[in-house]
Formats: structure tokens, C-alpha cells, sequence
């Protein structure tokens, strides 16, 4: 997404050189994906950003998919849609199929995607070359990551909206009134219960915790 603010604390760094060491763990064939999920303001997209630097560091290439390139809407205009019925909220504003066949496609092998790209202060999405040729992972961030499939590893960011109030007001994306706290109402009943199917939770105090998923997902 063009126009992000991201302010990057230097626990993100320490908890992604964690993250990345348990992670080689995954990384047993050619390419895998691993997703971030978690409610707005977790601090998914940061996460995502220091642990494709962590690889790097371990001579790693990673490419990121960021879910809200794939709204349907752009910002402003989901913002309004959203105001005029409550029931849009959720996974359908999202084009989770496509973002699923870009999955499939880095899966599959292929060297580039055609991606949309969200643009915040214009208000529009274009489309945009992605090229992973040299990636071996592919990190998919957003709230309804979880819902995707073909996914080595779920990371799950444990804040909730209500604890990530701050962060929502530093990134200055969100527009500050009360409907907000209605919409991430909402999402939370959607995304909460995903920390059960997580590989791996990152608590609220930055600290790493694997799950025991032996009896399935």
C-alpha cells in the first residue's frame, strides 16, 4: 500500500531475528509462504518488512503481499461504503481469490504477478509488477490472512484493537471517529478465534511463543 506509515520500534527487530530462526525450520522445499495475521494496528506489515530483512540477512530473499493492496474499494471509498452498511465488513471486501492465485502462482513457480497496488492519499488502486524470481518465501500480511491456503506457517500478532489504539493513531491511516471502533468491533469477532489454528504467536510483549498443533489445526 503507497503511503503507509510504518514506525518500526527496535523490538520488531529483536522479535524477527527470533522469528526468522524458528523459521528456517519451515523452509524444507524450493518456496513456501508464510502469513501474518492479526487485528489492525498488530503491527502485521512491520513484522512482515524486519522479518524480510532478517532473511536477508541469512542471504534469504523474501517478497511481501500486503492484504489491503487487495480491497476491492480503495480507502475512502470502502470507508464510505462501510458507513453505509455495516455488513460489509469482513472478508468479503477483500479479493481473497486473488490473492490466493498470486499464492498459487509463487508456489507454482512463476517469476512475476500482475498485483494491484492501493494508493491512500489518492484514493485508488493501479496495478503493478511483482517480481520473486530469487524468492524462496513469500510473506503474506493482513487481517484475513489466515483464510488462505497453502500456508507453510501462520504467525498470529496477539494485540487487539483496543491495545493498538496508540499505533492506529501514530500511523495516521484510519480516519478518527467512533464508526472505527464499530468496524474493528467487528473484525475482531472475525480474526480473534485464527490464534488457535497459529504455528506461532507473538505476544504483547514482543516475546515469540510456538504452538503445539499436534492434534491439527
Amino acid at each position: 500500500m503507497n503511503g503507509e506509515k510504518f514506525i518500526i520500534q527496535k523490538e520488531y527487530f529483536e522479535t524477527a531475528s527470533v522469528l526468522a530462526d524458528v523459521l528456517m525450520n519451515y523452509i524444507n522445499q524450493q518456496r513456501v509462504v508464510i502469513a501474518v495475521a492479526g487485528e489492525s494496528g498488530s503491527g502485521k506489515s512491520i513484522t512482515a518488512l524486519c522479518l524480510k530483512e532478517e532473511f536477508a540477512k541469512r542471504r534469504i530473499l523474501a517478497s511481501i503481499l500486503h492484504q489491503d493492496d487487495y480491497f476491492f474499494l480503495p480507502p475512502k471509498t470502502n470507508h464510505n461504503a462501510r458507513k453505509n452498511d455495516l455488513s460489509l465488513v469482513g472478508p468479503m471486501e477483500v479479493d481473497l481469490d486473488k490473492m490466493q492465485s498470486h499464492i498459487d502462482d509463487f508456489l507454482e513457480g512463476s517469476d512475476s504477478i500482475q498485483k494491484p497496488t492501493v494508493y491512500i492519499q489518492e484514493n485508488k488502486i493501479t496495478e503493478e509488477k511483482m517480481f520473486f524470481k530469487n524468492s524462496q518465501i513469500l510473506i503474506v500480511e493482513g487481517t484475513y490472512s489466515f483464510l488462505l491456503n497453502h500456508l507453510s506457517c501462520l504467525i498470529f500478532m496477539s494485540r487487539n484493537y483496543k491495545e493498538t489504539h496508540e499505533n492506529r493513531k501514530k500511523r495516521a491511516r484510519d480516519i478518527e471517529e467512533d464508526f472505527i471502533e464499530e468496524v474493528l468491533k467487528i473484525e475482531h469477532n472475525i480474526i480473534s478465534p485464527a490464534w488457535s489454528k497459529a504455528d506461532i504467536i507473538i505476544d504483547k510483549d514482543y516475546s515469540v511463543r510456538i504452538q503445539d498443533l499436534s492434534d491439527g489445526k
